[in-house]
């Protein structure tokens, strides 16, 4: 490398989630889809978690993604309402 310069490599990424806002029913499940996309130079993994305080998460709970360089990759969660507390 020569003197004076200098390369610096950031991670860049997009993360959106989708989800329907129609009325929710208890006892149904619901999925909420994300999307990853990686707009770094490098492949990168992703780890992707959901939590919540009523116990409405149904299955995984964390998933991972490898995502190449300018690549993308969706995921979707599952709940499952059993109250009529806060949801969404």
């Amino acid at each position: 490398m020569n003197k004076g310069h200098h390369i610096l490599l950031f991670n860049i990424y997009h993360v959106s989630i989708i989800f329907n806002t129609d009325d929710v029913t208890i006892g149904k499940e619901r999925e909420i889809h994300y999307e990853i996309v990686n707009l770094g130079a490098s492949s990168e993994t992703f780890r992707v978690s959901i939590t919540d305080d009523h116990s409405f998460v149904t299955g995984t709970s964390t998933m991972q993604h490898v995502v190449t360089s300018g690549g993308s990759t969706n995921g979707t969660f599952i709940v499952k309402p059993t109250s009529p507390s806060v949801i969404l």
